[in-house]
């Protein structure tokens, strides 16, 4: 299995809910990214894959300050804006 159908296999399995949109213009590639649909991954596998993840290592910031200052703040937490936690540019219902 390849680093990208192993990659998708993986995001798959620890995150349920993600639906992950790999691009590409190879018919041959979308066949095996859609494989990964049919991969298990053993919990040494999972284990594996986060030891490698826990590898890299980020070399700077995602975004300039600027945008960064303005985004939701629910992000930064792995989490939606709930209520007033996540700054937005929409009027405040609340009025």
């Amino acid at each position: 299995m390849d680093e990208i159908v192993r990659g998708i296999a993986w995001l798959l399995a620890e995150y349920p809910s993600i639906v992950p949109i790999p691009g590409t213009s190879n018919p041959n590639h979308i066949d095996e990214n859609i494989n990964a649909l049919r991969i298990t991954l053993s919990s040494a596998d999972m284990e594996e894959s986060e030891n490698g993840f826990a590898e890299i290592k980020v070399e700077s910031t995602r975004t300039t300050e600027a945008l960064f200052a303005n985004h939701d703040i629910g992000v930064n937490l792995g989490e939606s804006s709930k209520g007033t936690q996540g700054k937005t540019p929409w009027p405040s219902s609340k009025n």
